[in-house]
């Protein structure tokens, strides 16, 4: 149920953001057949449309029960509106804000896929680039696997490796000793024989694209 929930309510939030960002593609007909409220009339200035999406997000937020959000919109790759909604915290009523971090989970994968994609496009890596190119002290326990892994198998989760989630999961490790722990632990199949889910082969790929970036 709450997954059903969240999936309902993202939806209809992506809805009202596409509506908001196609709103100016409208033609005049449609555009003035539009009563003047609606937050896609490209009639209504850019603040008076965030605003009324913030109505309904937080309509939404209270119908489905939802304790906290954050939204932020980028239009032309600068942030236009960012708020928080609800609280972050039920028992002491803390609110939350734009700047309140919230546990995303895996989603980050398709960020970090994404990204490398476009370094892909802009010529800067290779999906099929070896790990050693950009991390030169990486290595794992498989002898096959040290030599041979690049950033495909790593999104593909077929490095042989499964879980080692022990070596973040306290949240006390550094990214660099987490990708160093990854050396000792033991594989539980054999190199690209095998899909098996695990989360520092992500963290890796998104370091490996940071690099190809020159950036952090």
């Amino acid at each position: 149920m709450i997954h059903r929930t969240f999936a309902v309510f993202f939806v209809g939030l992506a809805s009202a953001i596409m509506v908001c960002a196609t709103a100016t593609a409208q033609s005049v007909p449609e555009a003035a057949s539009q009563p003047a409220s609606r937050p896609d009339n490209p009639r209504v200035d850019l603040q008076t449309r965030l605003s009324r999406i913030a109505q309904l997000i937080e309509q939404q937020r209270q119908d489905l029960h939802i304790p906290g959000l954050a939204l932020a919109i980028v239009q032309d790759d600068k942030v236009v509106f960012a708020k928080g909604f609800g609280v972050r915290d039920v028992e002491n009523k803390l609110p939350a804000d734009e700047n309140t971090l919230f546990a995303v989970g895996s989603t980050t994968k398709a960020f970090t896929a994404m990204l490398i994609a476009m370094l892909v496009d802009e010529g800067k890596m290779s999906w099929d680039d070896p790990v050693r190119k950009f991390l030169p002290d990486f290595h794992l326990k498989d002898p096959d696997a040290d030599a041979n892994v690049t950033i495909r198998d790593l999104l593909c989760h077929r490095t042989g490796l499964a879980g080692a989630d022990l070596l973040w999961i306290g949240g006390k490790t550094t990214r660099d000793e987490v990708i160093s722990g990854l050396e000792r632990a033991e594989p539980t199949a054999k190199f690209r024989e095998a899909c098996q889910y695990n989360n520092i082969g992500i963290l890796i790929a998104g370091e490996c694209a940071a690099r190809a970036a020159g950036t952090d």
